[in-house]
């Protein structure tokens, strides 16, 4: 009787994984709005709270060489979308000088990739979702709230190597010197994926 128990027991609680992983992802994901072209140098996350599946704009992609990685009880991957309109493309003394990416009119970094063990700060690799298909340009929205703080803290990380607190950053509040490093100041969090319809059809169907 005992084991029928324990067998009742880890069925009810896989049966609750099952159905927070994937089948309230996947009608959270369908509540929220679908976004077609957006531009990360352009656009701001805040007004997209409500992104559920989005195609970004062609020449956007996943900035690997941007990995910031959090450690916990995993591996936390976070990476920026980015297109050209980021890249620092004043030669090698202004990059040594500014940094490899610079202020877009956005004045923010905004749209994240992100994942659990697919990522190598040290090697500059990120392989998480769809990333090493050169087609993929969407994403949808990254809905567990439980690890999510993880990978809030993997963007501040990043902010903080790009962002260094002194007198030439947004943090520092220097009056007499403008933002000359990128920050994020709403980030939101996507799976990398080529056809966002057919990545959450398959998330339901994970958790028949």
């Amino acid at each position: 009787a005992a084991v029928l128990w324990v067998a009742l027991a880890l069925g009810a609680l896989a049966g609750e994984v099952n159905f927070r992983e994937y089948t309230m992802s996947f009608f959270r994901v369908q509540d929220l709005a679908a976004y077609t072209n957006i531009d990360p140098s352009l656009d701001k996350g805040q007004s997209y709270m409500d992104a559920g599946q989005v195609y970004f704009r062609e020449g956007s992609r996943v900035a690997a060489e941007q990995v910031s990685v959090f450690r916990s009880d995993g591996v936390y991957c976070a990476a920026p979308i980015l297109n050209n309109e980021f890249v620092n493309q004043d030669g090698e003394d202004q990059v040594e000088q500014d940094g490899p990416l610079k202020i877009t009119k956005a004045q923010t970094v905004d749209f994240w990739a992100v994942g659990t063990g697919c990522c190598d700060e040290e090697t500059k690799t990120f392989t998480c979702g769809a990333v090493p298909h050169p087609g993929a340009r969407a994403g949808v929205r990254f809905m567990r709230d439980d690890i999510r703080p993880f990978f809030a803290l993997a963007v501040q990380q990043w902010t903080a190597r790009m962002c260094p607190l002194d007198d030439n950053t947004g943090e520092g509040r220097a009056k007499a010197a403008p933002l000359v490093c990128p920050m994020a100041r709403h980030p939101l969090f996507f799976h990398w994926v080529e056809d966002p319809l057919e990545e959450v059809d398959n998330v339901f169907l994970d958790g028949r």
